[in-house]
């Protein structure tokens, strides 16, 4: 079984970050970002599991 992963996603840019930030480095915008948990499959991928706001 994969190993999964918790990554934050900002709703209004898009950018990915592997920890919670108050304001995303991208867009600069505050509180955008969302857990999300992803898992790794056989051929690297990563592929969503579950989002949920924080």
């Amino acid at each position: 079984m994969a190993k999964l992963r918790t990554r934050y996603v900002c709703q209004e840019c898009g950018s990915t970050q592997p920890k919670w930030m108050g304001r995303c480095p991208d867009c600069g915008e505050w509180n955008t970002l969302v857990e999300t948990l992803v898992e790794a499959t056989s051929s690297g991928a990563v592929v969503q599991r579950s989002a949920q706001a924080v």
